[in-house]
């Protein structure tokens, strides 16, 4: 962990960040071992933490299943104004708990809770409750769980500009599974945003298309009726109300190696929020990762490229990469660095100066 501080102390970057440039080609010169190939990407790949907590899942009765996670982190980010003021330095240790079950009463009937309790804020709540009727290739779902728009994929701590649109709500929703080929889902959900003329909450839909194009390359289409309805209640300032509905779509193309996987995502809305100022009133945001094994079977590593346009509270562009290692099935450690750029006007106060923003990160995973 020494390691990551220094990264961020100017007077060691030089000897660091040399250090770490060594070590990473040291390590990329020696031949990845066949077990350190990347394992193929499934069609119901939606979201990579569900995917791996099914995998871990234990079966504890023939009708119930268990699975746990806890993540421990450390975080540190430095600001750097471009005009030479005072550089703002923050630390903070988040820890992270969830308790998953899957119960199966009969045998189409599948009911999953998942239960998550996070130390920022204090609150043990209820992430997803969803119960699905599974009818061979149909499956319809009911309950609280997030909508199709994005997929968010990455191998960072440190999530991607483009989650300002995950959405989770109360809903139905209705998907169909092509065999490998695609998989379309349709979702109803209660909003959470409304029309300034009115105090309830409307309907609001959204849909995604999962698509295998080739045997190493997939794609990911995802649109919402309503953006603002997303956990970044990006109309909280007044009170979740618009005059017009804004729209959203997304995209994720996806380019599985043998030793390698690709992802490039974007998220966008497809119109203007009349109540936001010009400058940040139609947020767009973009991310690249190449994920490949290291020369032991157990290190992976993630360079990250990513964007945004006209979103408030995040840089500019932002850079970096993460180092992961699993030295066990139930256990994983991850360590990344992140450099970027915020824009004058989109992060504080709209007098400030453009500012370097500088994140180091370090998270230790358990899981059963």
């Amino acid at each position: 962990m020494s390691l990551r501080f220094s990264l961020l102390d100017s007077k060691d970057n030089a000897v660091t960040v040399s250090g770490c440039a060594l070590l990473t080609c040291w390590l990329l010169m020696v031949p990845a071992r066949a077990k350190g190939e990347l394992p193929p990407i499934p069609i119901d790949a939606q979201d990579g933490i569900a995917e791996e907590r099914d995998e871990m899942r234990q079966g504890v009765l023939p009708w119930l299943a268990l699975s746990g996670q806890v993540e421990i982190e450390w975080n540190r980010q430095r600001i750097s104004p471009w005009d030479g003021g005072g550089r703002e330095t923050t630390t903070e240790t988040p820890s992270n708990y969830q308790l998953g079950m899957e119960i199966r009463p009969l045998e189409r009937l599948r009911l999953e809770l998942l239960f998550e309790y996070d130390s920022t804020s204090a609150q043990l709540r209820a992430d997803e409750a969803i119960g699905a009727i599974e009818l061979e290739q149909w499956e319809f779902t009911f309950g609280k769980f997030y909508t199709p728009l994005g997929v968010y994929a990455s191998e960072f701590i440190n999530g991607p500009m483009i989650e300002f649109g995950e959405t989770r709500a109360n809903g139905l929703s209705l998907s169909y599974t092509a065999g490998t080929l695609f998989k379309p889902s349709l979702m109803i959900y209660q909003g959470e945003a409304g029309r300034n003329d009115t105090h309830r909450r409307g309907l609001d839909w959204a849909f995604g298309l999962q698509a295998n194009i080739s045997e190493n390359l997939s794609l990911d289409l995802s649109y919402q009726s309503d953006l603002a309805d997303s956990d970044e209640r990006m109309l909280s300032d007044f009170g979740n109300r618009y005059s017009h509905k804004v729209a959203a779509l997304g995209a994720l193309l996806r380019l599985h190696g043998t030793a390698y996987t690709v992802t490039a995502e974007a998220l966008a809305a497809l119109d203007r929020f009349s109540e936001w100022q010009h400058d940040r009133d139609m947020p767009l945001a973009w991310n690249i990762e190449l994920t490949h094994p290291l020369a032991h079977e157990s290190l992976r590593l993630t360079w990250r490229l990513e964007g945004s346009r006209e979103l408030q509270d995040q840089p500019r562009w932002q850079a970096g990469a993460a180092l992961g290692w699993e030295p066990d099935e139930h256990i994983s450690l991850t360590l990344e660095y992140l450099h970027g750029r915020y824009q004058r006007g989109l992060a504080g106060d709209d007098d400030e100066p453009d500012r370097d923003v500088s994140t180091a990160s370090a998270r230790i995973t358990f899981e059963f």
